[in-house]
């Protein structure tokens, strides 16, 4: 998406989203109703802490956590090598 765009998911619907692009970029995210902004906390934080033997079972158990389940190969670029 180009800078500046915007893009609605009603709840339950499958995806996912990367920056697949060479340069860092900012993403707003806006939770209805609120709560689910903790899992990209708890997310983050485990995946800090996490060494690349133990990454892709964090991120597992993050995700049925929060009820999801991983689609396609992992976004996280430590990972991808991996798949």
């Amino acid at each position: 998406m180009p800078a500046g765009a915007s893009i609605w998911l009603p709840r339950g619907i499958p995806h996912v989203w990367a920056n697949m692009g060479t340069t860092e970029n900012k993403l707003i995210l806006v939770c209805q109703p609120g709560g689910f902004e903790k899992f990209f906390e708890e997310m983050g934080s485990a995946m800090s802490k996490a060494d690349s033997a133990s990454a892709e079972k964090v991120m597992a158990a993050m995700f049925a956590k929060y009820g999801m389940e991983m689609l396609g190969p992992p976004l996280f670029k430590p990972l991808r090598s991996m798949h």
